[in-house]
C-alpha cells in the first residue's frame, strides 16, 4: 500500500508534534515539578530553605549578594563568611544550620552541624557522593578530592 505525500506529510507531522510534546513535558518536569517535589521532601524532613524559583533557583540572589559584598571593604576579623560566602552565610542566619539553596532545578544542602560533618565525611556507603568533576581531573590530581568509598575513608583515617 502506497502512502502518497499528503497522507507521508501529516504522518511526519504527527511524529514531529509528539516528540515535542514529549520534549516540552521532559523540560517542564525537570524545571518545575521535580525541584518543587524536593523541596516537599526536604521540609517534611525537617529541612528549611528558601522557596524554589523557576530555572533559576538562587543563583541570581548567589551573585548579587557577592558583588555586594565585594563591593565593601572588609572588617578587620576573623568573620569571613559574610564576605566570602554571603548568601551561604544568610540562609543559615536565617533558616538554620541544617538548610538548603537551589542552584537552578538542583538543591544543595548546607551542613553546619559538626556531628552530621563527621558522619557525612566518614560515610563510605556511597550515599554522599562528590560533585562529578571533568572527568580529566584524576589525570591531573588524584587524592581526597578525588577519592570515593574505601579509598577515600582509608586516606582520612592517617
Amino acid at each position: 500500500m502506497k502512502m502518497n505525500m499528503e497522507e507521508l506529510l501529516q504522518t511526519l507531522l504527527v511524529i514531529f508534534g509528539v516528540l515535542l510534546v514529549s520534549w516540552a513535558w521532559k523540560a517542564i518536569s525537570w524545571t518545575w515539578f521535580k525541584p518543587k517535589k524536593m523541596e516537599k521532601y526536604l521540609r517534611e524532613q525537617g529541612l528549611k530553605g528558601p522557596n524554589y524559583k523557576f530555572l533559576h533557583g538562587d543563583i541570581k540572589e548567589i551573585g548579587r549578594l557577592a558583588k555586594e559584598a565585594r563591593s565593601k571593604p572588609m572588617e578587620n576579623s576573623h568573620q569571613i563568611a559574610p564576605r566570602v560566602l554571603p548568601y551561604y552565610h544568610q540562609v543559615v542566619q536565617q533558616y538554620g544550620k541544617m538548610s538548603y539553596l537551589w542552584f537552578g532545578p538542583t538543591p544543595r544542602l548546607i551542613v553546619m552541624d559538626t556531628d552530621m560533618i563527621k558522619e557525612i565525611l566518614s560515610d563510605t556507603s556511597g550515599t554522599f557522593g562528590k560533585t562529578k568533576s571533568n572527568p580529566r581531573g584524576p589525570l591531573l590530581i588524584t587524592g581526597l578530592v578525588t577519592y570515593e568509598g574505601d579509598k577515600w575513608a582509608v586516606l582520612t583515617y592517617f
